[in-house]
């Protein structure tokens, strides 16, 4: 169960960066040079071993580290 629970967090976050986009709002490239770059303090969360049928949630947090509008369209597990 422990596995499984870590594996679903690393696909969930998989997705997020495969649904992170590099392009200013209304789909514009951003100016010559400047470009968004998304920071995970946290990368990977352990939520050790949970009894079925029990909800486990967590927050990643997301910070924007570019020059750049870091826009994210859409992120949904793998």
């Amino acid at each position: 169960m422990k596995r499984s629970v870590l594996l679903l967090v690393m696909l969930l976050f998989g997705a997020f960066l495969q649904g992170q986009q590099s392009q200013a709002p209304g789909g514009q490239d951003p100016p010559p040079g400047q470009q968004p770059e998304a920071v995970v303090a946290q990368e990977m969360f352990n939520a050790g071993d949970i009894l079925k049928g029990k909800r486990v949630e967590h927050a990643f947090i997301i910070r924007n580290a570019g020059t750049a509008e870091l826009v994210i369209n859409s992120a949904r597990p793998g």
